[in-house]
């Protein structure tokens, strides 16, 4: 075991320092912005935030929303909606948009419906239709934070040889069933000598002998042991994930189930009182109406210190999430939601300012770790080269 132990350290040993780097890098700069308060609309925030809301048109939130207006105080939401499908009527009179919705743009209530890929906006007060108002979906803007985790994940094409995600994902998954493979020849053959120690009565898991370089080492990886395994399993099931994705066809593309704009004020009236049920008196920063996947819906953006994106069935009431019988298939082997849930476990951010702490001090283990393992390699293989055996892999 201390043999493979070995053999797997010295051939990973550059792929696991690039992996331990950016991704303790990545949690410090995540640290940094949380520690200054950052506001949403900073570049590594929104970094942080990819995915939150769910992909494609599920996701309701744009990139204004994080700094934005929230609606107006007793705002007539159901006459609003009414004033914006007159508008919109007035400007596509034979054609039903894919959403409506409201939401403030440089101090005024807007109305917009989106339109295959056009938005047509309206001013609420007057009815009259706007230009150069379009709010498209958030995707994180180029920072630090964006493209460490591109080098991260083995993705392109910012810093690759290919564009997109293959074949990174595959080098993403490989390296982390390399961790687990280290993980489980060193703790295995730490235990081997931890027993060893147990019979002469010295049973103490910590240990001098070996030098400094293996004493720390081995003291370093029992300590971490538990934040290490966190980390890398979660991120090998990630890599798993994503590779599985690879090999899924995609599913067909979705054909708009339109909003009838004579529906808007029923629907309009019904979202009012779905939302204030499930959570009075929040502000709001936008509010969509639409038709997703065979579900009437309204998705609303709180305007709360910490943005969120709050998804109703307009028939019954009931929360949604990002996966619901009906929705397209993830082409993630356990959902949507474990996906999510899995990815903000591996950075910390499902727990909280401690779990991310924890996550940047098993990267910096995982650091040293490597450093203290090809250093304790050379200086037994100089010693073997010295007597004679300058074999680079050996037994025993």
């Amino acid at each position: 075991m201390r043999q493979y132990h070995r053999i797997i350290a010295i051939l990973g040993s550059l792929l696991l320092f690039y992996l331990a780097a950016s991704g303790t890098m990545i949690e410090a700069l995540d640290l940094w912005a949380i520690g200054r308060a950052a506001p949403e609309s900073d570049v590594t925030m929104q970094s942080i935030n990819e995915g939150k809301f769910g992909n494609g048109d599920y996701n309701a939130v744009t990139a204004a929303d994080f700094s934005g207006q929230t609606l107006p105080a007793g705002l007539d939401v159901p006459e609003a909606m009414a004033r914006v499908a007159d508008g919109l009527r007035q400007q596509r009179p034979d054609a039903a948009p894919d959403f409506v919705e409201l939401r403030m743009v440089d101090g005024r209530l807007i109305g917009q419906g989106r339109y295959g890929k056009d938005m047509v906006a309206v001013d609420v007060a007057s009815g009259k239709a706007l230009a150069g108002v379009e709010v498209k979906p958030t995707y994180p803007p180029r920072s630090l934070r964006q493209t460490l985790k591109e080098w991260h994940r083995f993705w392109g094409p910012s810093v690759t040889l290919w564009r997109g995600d293959k074949p990174g994902v595959y080098i993403e998954f490989a390296a982390g069933l390399v961790l687990i493979a280290l993980m489980f020849t060193g703790l295995k053959h730490y235990w081997a000598l931890y027993q060893m120690r147990r019979k002469i009565k010295k049973p103490h898991p910590f240990w001098k002998a070996g030098g400094t370089w293996r004493a720390l080492h081995r003291s370093i990886a029992v300590a971490s042991a538990l934040l290490l395994a966190c980390t890398v399993l979660s991120g090998t099931m990630l890599g798993f994930e994503s590779t599985y994705h690879t090999f899924v066809p995609r599913p067909p593309k979705h054909e708009a189930e339109l909003v009838a704009l004579d529906h808007v004020p029923a629907m309009a009236k019904a979202a009012v009182a779905v939302v204030a049920a499930s959570d009075k008196d929040v502000p709001l920063r936008s509010l969509r109406l639409r038709n997703y996947y065979g579900y009437q819906q309204v998705a609303v953006v709180t305007g709360e210190e910490v943005t969120r994106q709050l998804v109703f069935n307009l028939a019954n009431g009931a929360p949604m999430s990002l996966e619901a019988p009906h929705y397209p298939d993830s082409q993630f082997p356990f959902g949507m939601n474990v996906h999510e849930w899995v990815k903000h476990f591996h950075s910390g951010y499902l727990l909280g300012v401690p779990a991310r702490v924890m996550t940047l001090l098993s990267g910096l283990a995982l650091l040293y770790l490597t450093v203290s393992g090809v250093v304790i390699y050379f200086d037994m293989w100089r010693r073997r080269r010295d007597t004679g055996r300058a074999g680079f892999f050996w037994k025993g």
